[in-house]
């Protein structure tokens, strides 16, 4: 499979694995979007507008865009920023994307909070992660366990209204989900073996909106 052909299929697998969703004529904001592969689903999938950033070159992405339907090319935007820079200005979203920034950005909670800055009254927030276990050496970042995850999450004034944890295993093909459940379930995930990936979903809101 190519790379192109992998990234898509993970996009696609990151889409059919969430709640039910209504990304039509919604403003959708994905960061750290790699290749730009999600914002162009998204996009084929009726949002009205998409913005993609990352602190990565984004010219693949833009590639990507340029290759694209006519009027997906309306819609869908990206820019390369620097880590914790980007700023939403006075646009809101209805839906803000985070898939795997957890583990790679320094300030964890600035990023929190950068998604909530950009989040409209109603909209809500996806986070994709893979949590890790140990330390990672010579990263200059504070290892991102479900733990520390939970922690974060809890020092946010959001809500977890949707939350999942997958592992894949050899033995049962692809990603098998082991827990649902709100954010307090959270740690009573059974423990998968360290050689297993671990992915863990989960949607947030305001308070008020949930």
């Amino acid at each position: 499979m190519s790379a192109n052909a992998d990234c898509e299929s993970s996009a696609r697998r990151f889409l059919t694995r969430l709640p039910s969703i209504e990304v039509s004529d919604k403003r959708i904001l994905d960061l750290c979007c790699g290749d730009g592969e999600l914002c162009l689903l998204l996009a084929q999938q009726g949002a009205w507008e998409i913005l993609g950033v990352d602190a990565r070159d984004v010219s693949a992405a833009r590639a990507r865009l340029d290759q694209a339907d006519p009027h997906l090319q309306d819609c869908v935007h990206f820019q390369q920023i620097l880590p914790g820079s980007w700023r939403p200005e006075h646009r809101r979203y209805d839906i803000v994307v985070s898939r795997g920034a957890f583990g790679r950005v320094a300030e964890v909670d600035a990023h929190v909070a950068q998604m909530e800055a950009a989040l409209a009254p109603a909209g809500s927030i996806v986070i994709e992660f893979a949590p890790q276990r140990r330390a990672v050496a010579g990263t200059g970042r504070e290892t991102m366990t479900l733990e520390r995850f939970a922690d974060v999450m809890a020092r946010s004034r959001l809500h977890c209204t949707w939350y999942r944890t997958e592992v894949d295993h050899p033995g049962l093909g692809p990603a098998r989900s082991l827990v649902r459940g709100a954010m307090r379930l959270a740690l009573h995930a059974p423990i998968a073996p360290a050689y297993l990936r671990t992915t863990v979903l989960s949607v947030w809101r305001h308070p008020l909106y949930e």
